[in-house]
């Protein structure tokens, strides 16, 4: 194993909440063709570094709260309303900033 693709792949893994698989799709972006999914376990794993995120943990709300800054939500509504000339269809969309709680 190549010391350069070796430190490439530790430097992803402590720079970023990757796991292995997502490192292994980085790899050819940055010109790494043959490299396989154990080599890329065997030097995190090497290296005693956490491979990622453990995948299907925690709760909805403990997602939203970790990503609340970057979170917006959308409605839509719609109303049929009576006026002076005749009913009318209203549309509002809001978005609303999950983390300021604000429109």
């Amino acid at each position: 194993m190549r010391d350069d693709i070796r430190e490439l792949v530790l430097n992803l893994t402590r720079e970023n909440s990757w796991g292995n698989s997502h490192i292994l799709g980085e790899l050819p972006k940055l010109g790494i063709e043959s490299i396989s999914p154990q080599t890329v376990k065997n030097i995190v794993r090497e290296h005693e570094l956490d491979p990622g995120p453990k995948r299907g943990k925690g709760t909805w709300d403990e997602f939203l709260k970790i990503h609340a800054d970057t979170l917006w939500q959308c409605d839509f509504v719609s109303k049929r309303m009576w006026t002076l000339r005749g009913f009318v269809d209203l549309h509002f969309v809001v978005f609303l900033h999950l983390g300021t709680r604000r429109c």
